[in-house]
């Protein structure tokens, strides 16, 4: 909103900047930008086509609406010139002050706010617009970096600093209208003999109702950007312009989630009106806290169209004097209040008092979408921004973002000769290595473990040299914010710079052994048996001393309590039972701190984890300490590769509005710690700023079921592909020995379809002791050569994305159901010397008895089927009640099963954990410890032709009772794609 001040101020200021009108221009090459002393701006295309704004600066006090900027003025020296480093200031109400710089340059301006006079008369200051542009209807937003994909061209306000955030500002109404009602709310100019008194503009609320009676209402509305303190409105003031048709016209205040004031005037006038609504209908609004303002229209009369005008809309207060004050709540000046049927889009930049308003820097970006890469690395060079060129490239022009790598896990250096082996058979030129075979724990970044190196950082030199030497990049995998037992920043005294949330105060004095922690008040808003990984842990912090909580009691009478700690009940004097509110049955000295006495009033925080693990606070210098730690070591390495994993919980987990802020400061201090600017950077997530740094960033670490987990990260495709970040689709388990083939291909259908790279995380003994393990290396290595050849056409691409259907958190028996209708597999064949894709649906596994029967059916079109088992491990077995019976030493001999009159038979002996398959045009193999390679079959099988219907599927074996059994019949189908020769 506008400034709350007279529209005849407005008026007069109008008029002013009217009469020493004043703009400046700069040259950008492929545009010209033009910023105007009414605080208007414009882009200017060659084509003649304009993107430009009303006004582009606002503040946004705490409370209260916001106010626009009154004037821009220019330096005296170049005012209105458009010179190269021009300056000008920002003014504001209540004498708000900004003063800004500018550089031009070919295709961007870099823009900086250099420092804001707030004076008291301003009160508190929450948030700052420091620059925006409408969005043309016709564009095409880019997420994140805050750009503009229209006609051929690419324009957008991107971040320059860490504390300012690019956003695209979308205006938010409520529009809604009863059945057979429609409305408009447009805005509308004024007589000029009304904008002296009235403003240039108001809202014209048209709407019809088709319906037989007076029982149509439509409405128009939106949420205030502050809540608004209107303790003491004793009245409702508006100037309405009627039609004279009778309907009702509702202003009405809403407070949160319930409370309001209901206001109606009988529209039984024509012309120009002020009311003043004394009486309302409805009034249990929460004054301190109006968070909404809604127009209505209600009784609308049958099958008619009405029309008033609303302008001017303020709360009326009296003074202790008896005079009057007002407070504007809507004057329908601005023209991109979200209440109007053509509000669009805005780029925005803006600055937070919380992160400093100034300084701060950002760029206004204009160029043709052909020469806009290289006006943006031109951009982050000069504005100082992180740029880096892993391989010699700029983000998708790396080679090394396409290309999949090997999370190697639980290494030791004499495992060096396995690792290659996998690497190479996988076709890997980068290795990953997991955080804590490198160091541990993280914070000091000290110790090297012997257990992986038994000589340290020499080691560690040895076996990245040697991978080097095979021509294999090496990286390092942490998490970057965490901290973890014994390092010293915990133990045996906590740092003051950890991050910790809540507080609570202790009631009474406690002796180094108590196990019950007393609280003055509740402590209702601590966490209690959340999940280990993702919640926030049970950890107080009090004084030098760490405490973990084991019960907790938030009421007089709570449960969890009642107990000192080893099971014996709190009493008073009198053998009554206490409960006093606090924590209970608490470990002492936890983490190796030392048990002290605690005075009441002691403050008592939360040491807040995440993932298990616990971290430093971003707002301290020990996040550039920590970034320093790391670099001592990694600037000894020669590292290729790091990736920041756990970078989107940070800070308070719990609150993600500043992840832009702190996923930002995070990735820039260690990379302005290593030397080496040039290695891929890759994190688990980024913000408008840390995009600049990270050459891809993951979406997923793929486990148990592989393609549910797949299918369910999906949806986080399209927001990287929006945001022009490198996809890497994650890391896939290669643990858990149920993980089959398919699911290793439909991962990797998945690369090709989205070009992105892929990780198998997996150390040496588990991919010993997988038994698929060579098959998904080869598997891996065949479709990272087919993805980086091209040759997939682009047809063949889009039916290996993932059905849209398919995304998010599903319950088992949803995504089974869904999965079967509309996941689409292939598999990579080749018939007479040439490539296809072949379609194959995969049933879901049938855990079965020998005599077992179930359903098979073959949809729309015939199919071959194939046979695969599993002699399970009885803890997998999930459908059977027999676990207590289920046998680990006995066989599976000639498996087998009917279908259709035919045989599909398996002649082969199964023993724990083991698999057979039988799948057309491949021969049968057996898979599984203690084998350390599969066994083959001579011959290729040929499997069961199907047309499609319903069959009954039958399975036999010879076995000892109560052998864990699954089984699964692989349908493939005619459909074929062929993949063009080189």
């Amino acid at each position: 909103m506008k400034p709350i001040l007279p529209k005849l101020t407005f008026f007069v200021l109008f008029v002013l900047c009217a009469s020493v009108a004043c703009a400046a221009t700069w040259d950008l090459k492929f545009a010209s930008l033009k910023i105007e002393e009414d605080a208007s701006a414009s882009l200017t295309f060659p084509d003649g086509k304009v993107v430009s704004v009303a006004n582009a600066f606002q503040i946004h006090p705490a409370k209260g609406a916001s106010h626009y900027a009154q004037r821009v003025e220019f330096d005296a020296e170049g005012k209105g010139s458009g010179k190269e480093n021009e300056t000008f200031r920002v003014l504001f109400p209540n004498g708000v002050c900004a003063f800004f710089s500018i550089e031009a340059h070919d295709g961007f301006a870099l823009v900086k706010i250099e420092k804001v006079n707030l004076p008291e008369s301003a009160g508190e200051i929450e948030e700052m617009t420091i620059f925006r542009f409408d969005m043309p209807k016709e564009g095409k937003y880019v997420s994140t970096i805050n750009n503009v994909i229209w006609d051929e061209k690419k324009f957008g306000l991107m971040t320059a600093s860490i504390n300012v955030r690019p956003m695209l500002e979308t205006p938010r109404g409520t529009n809604s209208d009863q059945k057979g009602c429609s409305h408009t709310f447009a805005q509308e100019g004024n007589l000029a003999e009304m904008v002296a008194e009235c403003g240039k503009s108001f809202a014209r609320f048209n709407a019809t109702s088709v319906r037989e009676d007076r029982g149509g209402w439509s409405v128009r509305g939106k949420n205030f950007e502050k809540p608004l303190d209107l303790t003491g409105c004793v009245a409702i003031r508006a100037r309405v312009l009627g039609d004279g048709k009778g309907q009702l016209l509702k202003i009405q205040l809403g407070s949160g989630a319930k409370g309001h004031r209901d206001d109606y005037i009988p529209i039984d006038f024509t012309g120009w009106k002020t009311v003043t609504l004394t009486s309302p209908a409805l009034n249990d609004l929460e004054y301190g806290n109006v968070t909404r303002i809604l127009f209505y229209y209600n009784g609308m009369p049958a099958k008619t169209s009405v029309s008033c005008g609303i302008d001017q809309v303020e709360a009326v207060f009296k003074n202790t004097d008896g005079t009057e004050r007002t407070v504007v709540l809507e004057d329908f000046e601005s023209d991109a209040l979200c209440y109007w049927d053509s509000a669009l889009p805005r780029l925005n930049v803006r600055t937070y008092t919380r992160h400093e308003l100034a300084p701060g820097a950002f760029g206004i970006v204009a160029a043709p979408v052909t020469e806009w890469k290289f006006v943006v690395q031109k951009f982050q060079e000069v504005a100082g921004l992180p740029c880096p060129r892993p391989g010699g490239g700029w983000r998708n022009d790396s080679p090394w973002t396409k290309q999949s790598y090997f999370f190697l896990t639980n290494f030791r250096e004499e495992q060096f000769d396995d690792a290659l082996a996998i690497a190479k058979r996988g076709g890997f030129k980068q290795i990953l290595l997991l955080q804590y075979s490198w160091i541990n724990p993280p914070g000091h970044y000290d110790n090297v473990p012997k257990s992986s190196f038994p000589d340290g950082i020499e080691g560690l030199r040895r076996v990245i040299d040697k991978f080097h030497a095979e021509g294999i990049r090496f990286g390092f995998h942490y998490l970057a914010a965490s901290l973890d037992p014994p390092d010293a920043y915990l133990t045996p005294v906590p740092d003051k710079r950890l991050v910790a949330d809540l507080s609570a105060t202790l009631a009474k004095d406690i002796s180094t052994t108590d196990t019950v922690l007393p609280t003055t008040l509740s402590p209702d808003a601590f966490p209690f048996q959340e999940d280990p990984y993702i919640g926030r842990g049970q950890c107080l912090w009090i004084d030098d001393e760490l405490i973990w909580y084991n019960a907790i009691s938030t009421t007089e009478n709570g449960e969890n309590g009642n107990t000192d700690g080893n099971g014996t009940e709190n009493t008073d004097g009198n053998g009554n039972a206490q409960n006093p509110l606090g924590f209970g049955k608490c470990i002492r000295g936890y983490m190796g701190t030392k048990p002290a006495e605690h005075k009441a009033g002691a403050e008592i925080r939360l040491l807040v984890r995440a993932y298990g693990y616990y971290m430093y606070d971003l707002d301290t210098d020990l996040c550039e300490e920590v970034a320093e730690n790391c670099a001592k070591l990694v600037n000894q390495l020669p590292i290729d590769m790091m990736y920041f994993d756990g970078s989107e919980r940070l800070q308070r987990p719990s609150d993600w509005r500043d992840h832009w802020y702190y996923n930002a400061k995070l990735h820039r201090a260690f990379y302005d710690a290593f030397e080496n600017k040039n290695i891929l950077y890759q994190a688990s997530s980024f913000s408008p700023y840390s995009w600049y740094q990270l050459a891809r960033s993951a979406s997923a670490d793929g486990h148990d079921d592989l393609k549910a987990y797949l299918d369910e990260r999906s949806g986080s495709f399209q927001y990287f592909a929006e945001s022009e970040m490198p996809l890497d689709i994650g890391w896939y388990y290669g643990y858990d020995r149920r993980a089959t083939p398919d699911m290793y291909e439909y991962i990797l259908g998945a690369t090709i379809g989205y070009n992105s790279s892929m990780s198998f995380q997996v150390s040496v003994d588990a991919a010993h002791a997988h038994p698929f393990t060579g098959e998904i290396l080869d598997m891996i290595r065949e479709y990272e050569n087919l993805r980086l050849s091209g040759r997939v056409p682009q047809e063949m691409r889009e039916r290996l994305h993932i059905d849209p259907k398919l995304r998010g958190t599903k319950s088992d028996e949803e995504r089974n159901r869904l999965s079967l209708e509309h996941r689409r597999e292939y598999r990579l064949v080749k018939i007479d010397g040439k490539e296809y894709f072949q379609r194959v649906i995969y049933p879901l596994w049938e855990e079965v008895k020998p005599g077992d029967e179930w359903t098979l059916e073959v949809r729309d079109e015939p199919a071959t089927i194939g046979f695969q088992i599993q002699y399970m491990d009885a803890k997998e077995w999930k459908k059977r009640d027999d676990l207590a019976t289920a046998r680990r030493d006995g066989k599976i001999v000639k498996p087998r099963i009917f279908v259709d009159g035919k045989e599909l038979a398996l002649d082969m002996t199964l023993t724990l954990g083991q698999y057979g398959f039988t799948l057309p045009n491949r021969p049968d193999a057996k898979y599984g410890a203690p084998l350390k390679k599969p066994e083959y079959a001579s011959a290729c099988a040929t499997g069961v032709r199907l047309a499609p219907g319903k069959y009954t599927v039958k399975f036999e074996c010879e076995t000892e009772d109560n052998v864990p059994i699954r089984v699964r019949t692989p349908m493939f189908l005619d459909e074929k794609y062929e993949i063009p020769a080189e």
